[in-house]
């Protein structure tokens, strides 16, 4: 109870170090609660929607490039001996206008009312169930939260124009298995039909099999029923091409996190060993009184674990509320609807642990070495094992891990091993530069002072003897200053590398006067809600409008991967189509035309295709072989996409309607143009934007993305400096002797302050030099680290004013930081300095 009261007494003695430790530990368990939960929202959403679509479903039915197929198919499987019900579906994306001036995007479910809870397990809560044409049923939750009513009126944007239908009913999930995604309308299916001008056809056949039969055999005889071009499958529970489509972002977020976890340790370890060296007399006294080793180590330790507890509390709140935010902007960035509202409990128990840990571990080694202190060696101010020599060990373990983790980044390059572990070995690569630093620290301070012995004067050298004097506290120090800019400038260049890449594909690729959509395609799977059917031919009737081009995707099958197949009309050689990786215009323009395709980058690195070979698809007609034009740089579906004419795609694929029309104008119309699309964008519900408004769409989201750079830039300057802090701290408290002498000896106030600042401008210049220029060796390996995922090499830019600004910018926090130190320093009266 004594050594709880002092480790109070402590906390309260030093509140804004206890505040600094503290905020790491937060910092870094939010990190890790935000980011996993935003990671486990975006599988969840995927993967509710799926299970929200299949539910109980057994197997499902469906022609390739999901095209609709007669409903005579159903009567045949309906007979076959092991399946119990089976139920057709339409299934569509749409728009939904709830107000004069409001709308989401939705997925309409057409199915058989009396048949759909034998497949999907939820209950009605309020209103009644569908019984008329024109109705819907709707997820309580998603109607609360856009303050949809009982028997309000909403509209949907579909091929047969703007439709109407009341919400008759709310529904809840009676399971946490069958879990609505907000944004699904389930309607009669005949009115589903009538609205996609799907007439006796169907878009999926869901079947629920015997309780004894056999899933395997039951799809082959299955198989043996269906015509060419539609095939039966197990129902999927994530998305593939969501899948691939985060796995970038993942990569960043995870990246962050682990560095915020690793600074977070350096801090704690360096508050704690700051603490130990200011109560070394405090710990001699209590060893003289009979304090044993052990209740040492355990009141240090204590003193860790409780500010882990308060931290990882803290942390998880913080965490909790960040991840709305994370959810919000990379749903708007990727165009995936992400719920925040899943709570899983294992990220709270990770974070928690690691907080814990990463507490335990910063507090137990400084414990460990106050307690083998000796009673009178504590009670002098500086031991006389403190002159740390120079240790080789330590320089050929720093060597081995830099080795170690330039082996696993070079494995990660060559697609050997998974992206994920890239961040392992950009943390071993740090971790080795740090580990050998207390080796060479003589020697970089040497070679400091050899460059600016002139501006520090006779004060760096006296810097340089106190920084000498604790090795470890100063290369921890060192270490933070190092790893704050290395992470921090390489996340900044790799982020805009992509961003950069991602503004020449909507350059290059999103050409044309205007563009008419019901919404933006889902960069996830490529999905784009209905358009009416027969606009284009109506715009291409305009007076001005010179070209109209339609845009269609579709979901197919190339081998094993899922991919997006993207009908598009060919018919100007004058205009730019892709972001070309190989190949040329020409060459794609003239083999689209004859029958060819071209692919995405993604989808090329992964199915090792090159030009000119063959690419093999699952159509209508069976598999087709077709071959490899181009390969283009594509953000849309994550890049697994497949161009080709889109007569070619109405042939294999049974393609209707669009999904985005492109307009070019003649030269002096575009004004007239512009209202006459606009009063068919009204009637319709669609959305009109030019040329100029999508590419500043596509700004605004990545400048989201550059904003949060800066801040995950100030954070690392901030952390950086809290390190600093406590380092000098410290320093003075060991000098303060050592102050007093020199003042006796008549240095003035001014001289003490350069003595500090030098202390920080040496430690600053050994850790930023050398982490500017790791920065950039981790930008460069984590752009070709990506290379399995981007399917194309991001390239690399050497950014003068980014590199020389960081540098600047991690140089004034240093010089900022160390100004209170060096006032605190200078204010030391000399008698109280002697008597110290």
């Amino acid at each position: 109870m004594v050594l709880l009261r002092l480790s109070w007494k402590d906390f309260r003695s030093r509140p804004l170090r206890t505040l600094l430790t503290l905020s790491s530990i937060v910092i870094g368990v939010g990190a890790v609660v935000a980011v996993s939960l935003a990671i486990e929202n975006s599988r969840a959403s995927q993967r509710s929607m799926l299970k929200a679509v299949s539910g109980r479903t057994t197997l499902e039915i469906q022609a390739e490039g999901g095209s609709p197929f007669d409903s005579d198919v159903l009567k045949d499987v309906k007979e076959l001996p092991g399946v119990q019900l089976a139920t057709g579906l339409i299934r569509r994306y749409s728009v939904m206008f709830f107000s004069e001036t409001k709308k989401v995007k939705v997925q309409y479910l057409g199915v058989d009312p009396t048949l759909d809870r034998e497949f999907r397990e939820y209950r009605v809560v309020a209103g009644e169930p569908l019984t008329d044409f024109d109705q819907v049923l709707m997820d309580k939750g998603f109607a609360n939260s856009l303050g949809i009513e009982l028997q309000s009126i909403v509209k949907f944007s579909t091929q047969s124009g703007l439709r109407q239908a009341t919400v008759v009913g709310f529904i809840e999930p009676q399971s946490g298995s069958s879990v609505l995604q907000g944004g699904l309308v389930i309607l009669p299916i005949q009115t589903a039909q009538k609205w996609s001008r799907a007439q006796r056809r169907l878009d999926l056949i869901q079947v629920l099999a015997d309780e004894k039969a056999d899933t395997a055999l039951l799809a082959e005889k299955i198989r043996e029923k269906l015509p060419e071009g539609i095939r039966a499958k197990v129902p999927s529970l994530r998305s593939e091409l969501g899948n691939e489509s985060t796995v970038t972002m993942e990569q960043g977020l995870r990246l962050a996190t682990a560095f915020s976890l690793v600074i977070a340790i350096f801090i704690i370890y360096n508050t704690f060993q700051m603490n130990v060296g200011e109560r070394r007399r405090q710990l001699g006294i209590l060893r003289a009184l009979g304090t044993t080793r052990n209740q040492i180590v355990q009141m240090i330790v204590g003193e860790g674990l409780l500010l882990g507890i308060a931290g990882t509390l803290l942390g998880w709140t913080i965490g909790f509320f960040a991840t709305r935010w994370l959810s919000m902007t990379t749903s708007n960035l990727i165009e995936i609807e992400i719920s925040s509202d899943h709570l899983a409990w294992f990220p709270f128990f990770l974070a928690g642990t690691l907080g814990i840990v990463v507490s335990f571990a910063g507090a137990y080694f400084p414990a460990m070495r106050a307690s083998r202190l000796s009673p009178a060696e504590a009670m002098r101010v500086v031991a006389s094992g403190e002159l740390e020599p120079s240790n080789q060990l330590l320089a050929y373990l720093g060597a081995f891990l830099s080795t170690i983790g330039i082996t696993v980044l070079l494995l990660c390059i060559l697609g050997i091993i998974h992206i994920n572990h890239a961040i392992t070995g950009c943390i071993l690569f740090l971790l080795g530069g740090i580990v050998a630093l207390p080796t060479f620290l003589e020697q970089a301070t040497k070679l400091v002072l050899k460059c600016f012995g002139g501006l520090l004067g006779v004060e760096g050298r006296l810097a340089q003897r106190q920084l000498l004097r604790n090795r470890g506290r100063t290369s921890l120090t060192i270490g933070i200053l190092f790893i704050a800019i290395s992470t921090g400038l390489g996340m900044a260049c790799t982020i805009l590398d992509n961003i950069r890449d991602v503004k020449r594909w909507s350059e290059e690729s999103l050409v044309g006067d205007f563009f008419v959509r019901a919404t933006m395609p889902n960069m996830a799977t490529g999905q784009a809600a209905d358009m009416p059917k027969g606009l284009a031919d109506k715009i291409k009737a305009l007076d001005g409008v010179r070209l109209v081009e339609t845009l269609r995707f579709v979901s197919a099958r190339a081998g094993e991967n899922s991919v997006i197949v993207v009908a598009r009309e060919v018919s100007s050689r004058d205009r730019k189509l892709f972001d070309i990786v190989h190949g040329d215009a020409e060459g794609i323009f003239d083999g689209l035309l004859k029958g060819d395709v071209a692919i995405g980058s993604v989808l090329a690195e992964r199915a090792k295709l090159k030009l000119g070979d063959d690419l093999t698809l699952e159509t209508l007609t069976g598999p087709v072989s077709l071959k490899i034009v181009g390969i283009v740089n594509d953000y849309l579906a994550a890049g697994v996409t497949v161009y080709m004419n889109r007569k070619q795609a109405e042939t294999l694929f049974n393609v209707e309607g669009d999904s985005v029309i492109i307009v070019d104008t003649e030269d002096n119309k575009t004004a007239d143009v512009r209202h006459s699309l606009h009063a068919f964008c009204d009637e319709d519900g669609l959305i009109l934007q030019s040329q100029s408004d999508l590419l500043k769409l596509v700004r605004e989201k990545v400048d989201g993305v550059v904003s949060g750079l800066w801040v995950v830039l100030a954070l690392c300057s901030l952390i950086a400096a809290f390190g600093l802090v406590n380092t000098l701290t410290m320093n003075i408290l060991e000098q303060t002797p050592e102050i007093g002498m020199l003042r006796v000896v008549a240095m003035t106030r001014m001289q003490v302050r350069r003595l500090i600042l030098s202390q920080a401008l040496l430690m600053g210049l050994i850790g930023l030099i050398p982490g500017v220029f790791a920065g950039l060796f981790i930008a460069y390996v984590l752009s070709l680290s990506l290379l399995p995922t981007t399917g194309h090499a991001v390239t690399f830019y050497f950014r003068p004013w980014l590199t020389i600004g960081t540098f600047l910018i991690e140089l004034a926090v240093v010089i900022v930081a160390s100004l209170l130190p060096a006032e605190r320093a200078a204010r030391i009266p000399i008698v109280k300095a002697m008597r110290y």
